[in-house]
C-alpha cells in the first residue's frame, strides 16, 4: 500500500485509496492461487481465475495511473524531414 502511495507522490484522494486498496486486495488474491498452484496443478475454473484477477490488476493499475507510457509516434512531417536529412546531397 505505502508503495502505490509513495508512487502518487504524496497523499492519495478518497478515489486513489479505495482503487489502492482493491490492487492490495486482488495482489492477496493472485498468491493465494498461486500457492495453490504450488502444491497441484489448478483447475479450469482457478486457472480462469488467475487470469481474470491478473486482468483487473492490469486495469486497476492503469485506472490509477501506473501504466507504462507508449512511447511517441513519429508524425509523417518527421518522418520526411528525418528521411531528406538522410539522403546524400548531389554535388554541385
Amino acid at each position: 500500500m505505502r508503495r502505490l502511495e509513495k508512487h502518487l507522490g504524496g497523499t492519495p484522494n478518497d478515489m486513489q485509496r479505495l482503487l489502492i486498496e482493491r490492487i492490495v486486495e486482488v495482489e492477496w488474491s493472485i498468491l493465494r492461487l498461486s500457492a495453490r498452484a504450488d502444491k497441484a496443478p489448478l483447475s479450469p475454473h482457478a486457472a480462469r481465475e488467475m487470469l481474470a484477477f491478473h486482468n483487473h490488476l492490469r486495469l486497476l493499475t492503469r485506472e490509477l495511473g501506473l501504466a507504462p507510457k507508449a512511447a511517441r509516434r513519429q508524425t509523417v512531417e518527421e518522418a520526411m524531414a528525418a528521411a531528406a536529412r538522410s539522403q546524400p546531397r548531389p554535388a554541385a
